[in-house]
């Protein structure tokens, strides 16, 4: 199972850095790398175009201005983008990745990567738009890249050795899987997550069948 396809050369690949949301009706291939962070990519299946974010926290201070480094703002932010590209809610579809707890001293109580993630279910299920897909990154992070022509994403587990990953999981324990089906835990070796297609994308130039690239 291959993590991503080659991109053409005329597709570069956006690099998402945290605290940004990117949204274009024009295809793109937008990679980013997640700890606690949690991403949100929407896609349209009627128009065919999506975006990304990635945000740091869960919820903006009211001492603080209005950031997408904050997922109530971020998501608000990103669906905003979408709809005034064309899009109408009804035509959305989420898929949400991220989430882990990568320090020790998260793993005493709620971690921020945790929290962060509730709060993208949340405010996915007010707005409501669907979460088809996803995966919780456990204590690892997780490289990701979304083709927004097709919809698809692909995850990748970034693998710690060491003293200090050992430490890390074992603090971590068992963890009750928030988006119960539709979130699971990534493989080792990287997964396409969510796609389904029967014709190549002309962005990526993958045919996914029951969520495999063939």
């Amino acid at each position: 199972m291959s993590y991503a396809p080659p991109a053409p050369p005329d597709r570069p690949t956006l690099r998402l850095l945290p605290g940004q949301v990117f949204c274009e009706r024009e295809p793109h291939l937008i990679s980013t790398i997640l700890g606690s962070c949690v991403a949100v990519c929407l896609w349209d299946r009627r128009l065919r175009f999506g975006g990304m974010n990635h945000f740091l926290l869960p919820i903006r201070p009211s001492t603080e201005a209005p950031s997408v480094r904050f997922g109530d703002v971020a998501i608000p932010a990103l669906v905003e983008s979408m709809v005034s590209l064309g899009s109408q809610i009804e035509d959305l579809q989420a898929k949400v990745f991220g989430g882990a707890s990568v320090l020790v001293a998260e793993a005493g109580g709620v971690s921020i990567g945790r929290r962060n993630l509730r709060l993208a279910v949340r405010e996915l299920r007010r707005q409501r738009i669907p979460i088809v897909a996803g995966r919780l990154a456990g204590d690892q992070g997780i490289v990701l890249l979304q083709c927004t022509a097709c919809g698809d994403v692909w995850v990748r587990p970034i693998v710690s050795t060491g003293a200090a990953a050992v430490a890390v999981a074992a603090a971590a324990g068992p963890r009750r899987r928030l988006l119960r089906r539709r979130v699971s835990r990534g493989g080792a070796s990287g997964e396409s997550v969510g796609n389904n297609r029967s014709e190549p994308c002309p962005t990526c130039g993958t045919v996914t069948r029951n969520g495999e690239p063939s």
